[in-house]
């Protein structure tokens, strides 16, 4: 799934697989561009309670235009989602953080960007269905 924003800002995220112990985690590539600016890391996992917790916060946000819905991987800042409310007039932002490396050679990118707030929705829906197994 990609999410489009402002200035030709974009996140994508793409599962690769779910946990084989049949839990609801998911393992996949995210990245991000813009602004000069670009990250990825080919693989996080997301916790499945996380996720669930995540969507209900989405679908909150998308109700009332108000607070935030943060989703992060298992493994500490190795990527980190938060939609937020950007003012209150309704608009919306996404903050995205990705770290990828080992060790000592980590890197940490973060962007924030924009986003169309008719697109809210679907956006809603795409994570939905990428995210939920």
């Amino acid at each position: 799934m990609r999410i489009d924003g402002d200035d030709d800002c974009w996140f994508t995220l793409e599962p690769i697989e779910t946990d084989p112990m049949g839990r609801r985690d998911v393992r996949a590539v995210v990245s991000f561009a813009g602004r000069g600016f670009a990250a990825s890391n080919s693989s996080v996992w997301f916790d499945g309670d996380s996720i669930t917790s995540f969507l209900a916060g989405l679908r909150q946000l998308d109700a009332k235009r108000e607070g935030n819905a943060t989703l992060e991987t298992m493994s500490p800042n190795e990527c980190v989602l938060k939609f937020r409310n950007s003012d209150g007039l309704g608009h919306l932002s996404l903050d995205v953080s990705i770290t990828a490396g080992i060790g000592t050679q980590r890197s940490t990118c973060n962007l924030s960007f924009t986003l169309d707030p008719t697109s809210f929705p679907a956006i809603v829906k795409q994570m939905e269905a990428a995210l939920v197994v």
